[in-house]
């Protein structure tokens, strides 16, 4: 079994496209799990294919990469912040805990998780169910896990419909401990922002934003669970940072979508972008888009030194800090790329999500096919470094979910 880089490498069925309309070009593709791409990989050779793959939609290879935010649990169906049923994101998307094998010690480790001191009783079958499909099912929590996904289970997608019947309601709930003195909240739009407010004599106060500094929006952020703020306000300002998440060309920050300004936009700040989507790097920085994104502009100015993983790893003005003078968000402009295309071993997802999908690798001028033939969780753990991603949580053949468990 191969390492991820830790919580889960498991395996299972998910929501993706699973009809490629390609060749093949790949097939007994064995990867020790080291290798820097899928074509560095040992197989059967470009465009050398076993018999076993013929051309149907149960051939086509797929992972689930890594995706920020895997693991992460949530609070549904409830009408207090304490209790619900537990859900659980991976690869971008929410799903369902199965309450089989569900008890206290890990509904104690969910809780902590949550923020919470502990619960105070783990409830198997909820009333009402969440929806979407099963993630999880049989954790075995010791009791010392940072977080759900460091406990063993059957494996992302590994799931008994004698057990958790998706139509029924076998979810996992928890009814967490309440809060205590000094525990702190965010209200706001989403979990990831918001107001702070933190408990004190039985009651829920404000925090003065008098002195209120990034490095107190971290110490709050980290007491959250979260693993730390990527910027702070004074009430509807914003206050920036130089480091965010970014996607494509729009940036994230605090659940939200905004564009970025072409202000200080240049080919080696494009340059990062493209090779942080996939691609070898840039053509041609463009600082004014014919056409505008939605929302507001999160950032401008970025000066890049070329040697950055990301776009958030360079220095910019900090989320928020936008002049209207260069950045006027009702006129275009946006920052934006065009990238090299595709060289030969280029791979790439066609899913659901950036981060999960069927594999497809380019050759010869055309993007191709992956046979499922051979695929393992060492094939997936080198597609998704070469995507840029940390690792693999899975791996599935077409419709066919493949089961594995944690490794430590």
């Amino acid at each position: 079994m191969v390492e991820d880089g830790g919580g889960f490498v498991a395996t299972g069925l998910v929501d993706h496209d699973p009809r490629g309309t390609g060749a093949f070009w790949l097939s007994d593709v064995n990867c020790a799990g080291t290798e820097a791409a899928l074509y560095n990989c040992s197989s059967g050779g470009w465009d050398t294919i076993s018999s076993v793959c013929g051309n149907n939609n149960y051939d086509d290879a797929g992972v689930i990469c890594k995706a920020q935010g895997d693991g992460e649990l949530r609070l549904v169906n409830t009408s207090n912040a304490y209790e619900g049923s537990l859900e659980i994101q991976y690869g971008g998307r929410w799903g369902r805990v199965c309450g089989y094998g569900w008890d206290l010690t890990s509904a104690n480790v969910a809780c902590k998780q949550l923020g919470f001191t502990g619960a105070h009783t783990p409830i198997s079958n909820m009333s009402t169910r969440g929806t979407g499909r099963y993630w999880i099912q049989n954790l075995n929590c010791q009791g010392s896990e940072a977080s759900l996904s460091d406990c063993y289970h059957d494996g992302v997608g590994g799931i008994s419909s004698q057990y958790c019947d998706e139509t029924l309601s076998h979810d996992a709930g928890v009814l967490c401990r309440g809060p205590n003195d000094g525990d702190v909240r965010l209200v706001g739009p989403t979990q990831y922002m918001g107001r702070v407010e933190i408990f004190y004599a039985g009651n829920w106060g404000r925090v003065c934003t008098n002195g209120w500094s990034l490095s107190d929006a971290v110490v709050t952020c980290r007491q959250l669970g979260f693993s730390g703020a990527v910027g702070s306000f004074t009430s509807l300002t914003p206050r920036g940072t130089s480091r965010v998440l970014l996607g494509s060309l729009e940036i994230q920050y605090g659940g939200r979508w905004g564009r970025v300004c072409g202000y200080g936009w240049d080919l080696t700040s494009a340059n990062v972008a493209c090779k942080q989507l996939g691609f070898t790097g840039a053509h041609t920085p463009i600082s004014n888009m014919s056409t505008r994104g939605t929302g507001r502009y999160w950032i401008q100015n970025l000066n890049c030194q070329g040697s950055e993983a990301s776009l958030s790893d360079c220095y910019h003005d900090g989320v928020g800090g936008i002049s209207s003078q260069y950045c006027d968000e009702t006129l275009s402009h946006d920052a934006g790329v065009l990238c090299r295309g595709p060289n030969d071993g280029d791979v790439r997802l066609v899913g659901p999500t950036q981060y999960m999908g069927r594999v497809e690798i380019f050759y010869a001028g055309n993007w191709g096919r992956v046979c499922t033939n051979g695929w393992s969780l060492s094939d997936a753990v080198v597609t998704c470094r070469q995507l840029g991603f940390s690792g693999a949580v899975g791996s599935f053949t077409s419709l066919t979910p493949r089961g594995t468990s944690r490794t430590n």
